[in-house]
């Protein structure tokens, strides 16, 4: 790995740990901080850093070294808030947020931490007090003591300018008049710019397609009859549209590799006259990303478009801290990478800013961003605004998709195995034979998963919904829709994968290490745990069949009635992907 590449590596992680809430409860530390450089002649050398703590989920990093060069430990992190005094002058009182009382409007004692407004602003107070804390961690670092030669040659030249990127994005992040995110959530309750915020949006229930995708899929026969003429070199009248198949091209994950080399081959079937015969584009992973370029204004419907714009744009890292922290702290670019995740967080009191949040943002800053930076376009942030170019039937219908991971074993207790608080032989094998994956459709349209014949529409994704209905907020109003950075997170997260996925992944490489077949052997005997085992929580999204008891079919498990969010994942990180 170069040193270019292991500071990319290390700022991904650094970036990661400042949001992700938990890992298996576990508080990620850097203590010594090495960075691996080399040297011209290619001798590598290891050079110690500054001791940085950074916390995940409000509970202090371990150590950290004060001006006196002694361990410390991070002062206790628990959120306190007051209450602004009322007309009468009340004296204000603290309280911990957790017992804060509804509706209050509160502010924080700590001019450091963001204000937050309501009880129904618990996920961005959570995220803000979070953030706050890592910014002090790096912010703490003295630069200046370690001297200019030491510095530079023990840090990449962007760690320096660390704490001034995050006071910065901090700042555009509070939620003070005039600042970016209480600009960003005044416009998602504005009709005006987000107009099916005003529309009631209800889960279908039914083995049809929706309405719109048959309407599509008539506009785009009279497209694939002429393109299979032109295709196969007759005349068009010689072609019964009866005979015409509904033809779809998929593509396979593989992140990057699947986009650049998916690009290439997409561009042959164009060229050649393939790609105007098919109804339908279906994606995993990175597969998914190239639909999104290719319904965008940066694709604009032509993969050598598309081509030129990965050139321009992917020859950076997408973790590179000075690039992405720059387009995350400067206009345009700022508003339009950072609004999906400040209308989530703002408007749904119990979301989370985890890992693939984090990745989805970084993946839009390299990818969702043009080459000049600045002609950014909204429209590219919705997947429902893909309808635009479905219209007419001129381009196929793309089908982005992900899994869930249901494992019932919870359910398949009995009563006395409950009582007795252990679970019998029988129940795992039966746990382990009926896990599997729940596969789930994302299109222009809709969001559909064909196990529970239900789906919602596409710009509804975000809102939560319960016995089939949408839950609006007071003013009788909805949530936008989830953004296109979010989505892209979800579609590529194959870190999400289970711990038996991950080891066999590596076991090619450990393969020749001594005592290996121990080991192998010990791990095998556990297949069964680790295949239930996912090391990294997979992206949510509001569960919309929540409440349906007895309306879905009866191979639905019973969690889909219970709980509040659909945790998804890459598809490509099951053995169950078709596509790949």
């Amino acid at each position: 790995m170069t040193a270019g590449g292991l500071q990319a590596a290390l700022a991904t992680l650094i970036f990661a740990r400042l949001v992700e809430p938990g890992f298996d409860g576990l508080t990620f530390s850097i203590l010594r901080v090495m960075f691996l450089r080399y040297a011209r002649k290619g001798t590598p050398f290891v050079t110690l850093g500054t001791a940085i703590g950074i916390t995940l989920h409000g509970r202090p990093t371990v150590l950290r070294n004060d001006s006196s060069n002694n361990n410390t430990q991070w002062p206790e992190t628990r959120l306190l808030v007051t209450s602004r005094p009322n007309e009468a002058g009340q004296q204000r009182h603290e309280e911990k947020e957790t017992a804060r009382p509804a509706k209050d409007t509160i502010e924080s004692r700590d001019e450091d931490v963001p204000l937050s407004e309501d009880e129904d602003s618990a996920a961005w107070t959570n995220f803000s007090s979070r953030f706050v804390t890592a910014r002090k961690s790096i912010t703490s670092i003295h630069w200046s003591k370690l001297g200019d030669k030491i510095a530079d040659r023990i840090l990449p030249e962007w760690a320096q300018t660390l704490p001034d990127y995050l006071t910065k994005l901090q700042r555009e992040m509070e939620m003070g008049p005039d600042s970016l995110a209480d600009e960003v959530w005044r416009n998602a309750q504005d009709p005006d710019i987000h107009p099916n915020v005003t529309s009631n949006a209800r889960v279908r229930i039914s083995k049809d397609l929706c309405a719109d995708e048959l309407a599509f899929i008539a506009r785009r026969k009279r497209y694939t009859t002429q393109a299979l003429a032109r295709y196969l070199d007759i005349p068009e009248g010689d072609v019964d549209p009866l005979d015409v198949p509904t033809i779809a091209i998929c593509g396979s994950g593989g992140g990057l590799r699947a986009l650049v080399a998916g690009t290439s081959s997409y561009l042959s079937a164009q060229e050649v006259g393939l790609f105007d015969c098919a109804t339908y584009t279906a994606g995993v992973s990175g597969s998914c990303w190239l639909q999104t370029l290719y319904y965008s204004s940066l694709g604009g419907r032509r993969h050598d478009k598309i081509i030129q714009h990965l050139k321009h744009r992917i020859g950076v890292h997408i973790a590179y801290p000075p690039s992405f922290l720059e387009l995350l702290t400067r206009a345009p670019t700022n508003k339009y990478l950072l609004s999906g995740s400040i209308e989530k967080l703002k408007g749904d009191p119990k979301a989370d800013f985890g890992l693939v949040d984090v990745y989805g943002l970084l993946l839009a800053t390299r990818l969702l961003v043009p080459r000049y930076e600045l002609g950014v376009d909204d429209r590219d942030l919705k997947l429902s605004n893909q309808r635009a170019y479905l219209a007419n039937g001129e381009n196929p219908l793309p089908i982005y998709a992900a899994v869930r991971h249901e494992i019932p074993i919870e359910e398949q207790k009995n009563e006395d195995e409950e009582a007795k608080g252990k679970t019998t032989d029988a129940v795992k094998e039966k746990a382990k034979q009926e896990a599997w994956f729940q596969w789930f459709e994302f299109t222009p349209y809709e969001l559909w998963c064909e196990e529970f014949d239900a789906g919602i529409p596409s710009w509804s994704i975000g809102r939560h919904f319960f016995k089939g209905n949408n839950v609006l907020n007071a003013d009788s109003l909805g949530l936008p829709e989830l953004g296109i950075p979010f989505m892209m997170g979800i579609w590529g997260s194959a870190f999400c994968a289970t711990l038996a996925h991950y080891y066999k992944e590596v076991r090619p490489i450990i393969k020749g290490l001594a005592g290996f077949g121990g080991i192998d052997g010990l791990i095998e005997e556990r297949n069964d745990d680790l295949i239930k085992m996912h090391p990294i929580d997979p992206g949510v999204i509001p569960n919309y069949a929540l409440g349906l008891q007895g309306l879905l079919p009866a191979t639905c498990p019973e969690s889909m009635f219970k709980d509040d969010y659909l945790e998804l994942m890459d598809a490509v990180s099951t053995r169950f992907c078709v596509y790949s």
